[in-house]
């Protein structure tokens, strides 16, 4: 999706008299409308969708995704039509956002959509490459092949995702406890021993160096906790990187006790 466009779910008639309930993507409320008006659809109801409200309400589990992905892939290599799958699957989860998203895929099916379009349209949150995965099993012929293949490949990362978290609880836990000690000893405690002291020029240049940076410390506070703040960023959003968690969880495999 464009950086410029938004989701905008909707729900409307068709020229049919077919109730429609999807999504659409526009730059505004009023593309999002035309863009409607253009397939023929008479429109009930359009907004936004991708705002945070829509998030808490219709949000589609990391484990749901994965059973989907499972079951589909079964029932497709058992013969089951594929639209008749998807709502099998629906009717199994509901009432879970998941079903009124899949009920949206239905829909799509019903319309003509490939599985992979109507996917990348209406069950948002796997990977990017998933939604290429089931585009490539359906022109090869093996799509219940291709999605047990992804949903093995998501639970993978998954698992490796909560590994990840489980084994930088303690660290953090205790780096944070750390950083909050030495702040406390720059920015209270040594403040304190600078004004006992007085001159410091008359002390050991080590003992000096640390009552200046307690000063230091001190006096720009807010500088310092935004430079922490934003190291802090900086590392959680390397975190989520692939190639830095599996480097991560390497080097975690060589420290004692985790």
């Amino acid at each position: 999706m464009s950086v410029d466009e938004r989701l905008f779910s909707y729900r409307a008639v068709r020229a049919d008299g077919v109730a429609v309930r999807a999504v659409v993507r526009a730059p505004d409320r009023a593309a999002a409308a035309r863009r409607l008006a253009q397939n023929d659809l008479v429109v009930v109801e359009l907004r936004q969708a991708d705002g945070p409200a829509f998030g808490r309400t219709a949000r589609v589990t990391d484990a749901e995704r994965v059973t989907i992905l499972r079951q589909l892939a079964v029932m497709t290599r058992a013969g089951v039509d594929l639209l008749e799958a998807i709502e099998t699957i629906a009717a199994g989860i509901a009432p879970r956002p998941a079903a009124d998203r899949l009920r949206d895929v239905a829909a799509a099916l019903r319309r003509g959509d490939p599985l992979a379009r109507a996917f990348s349209e209406h069950l948002h949150g796997y990977p990017i490459y998933v939604y290429a995965l089931i585009r490539a099993g359906e022109a090869s012929g093996r799509l219940s092949s291709v999605l047990a293949e992804a949903a093995d490949q998501v639970a993978f990362e998954e698992q490796v995702r909560r590994d990840l978290a489980a084994a930088l609880t303690s660290p953090t836990f205790l780096t944070c406890a750390g950083l909050g000690a030495v702040g406390f000893l720059l920015g209270v405690v040594a403040p304190r021993f600078a004004a006992m002291v007085g001159d410091l020029s008359r002390i050991d240049p080590f003992p000096a160096l640390i009552l200046h940076a307690g000063l230091f410390v001190r006096d720009n506070a807010l500088g310092v906790g935004a430079i922490v703040a934003l190291g802090a960023m900086a590392l959680w959003r390397a975190a989520q990187t692939p190639r830095v968690r599996a480097r991560l969880i390497d080097l975690l495999r060589t420290v004692p006790g985790a």
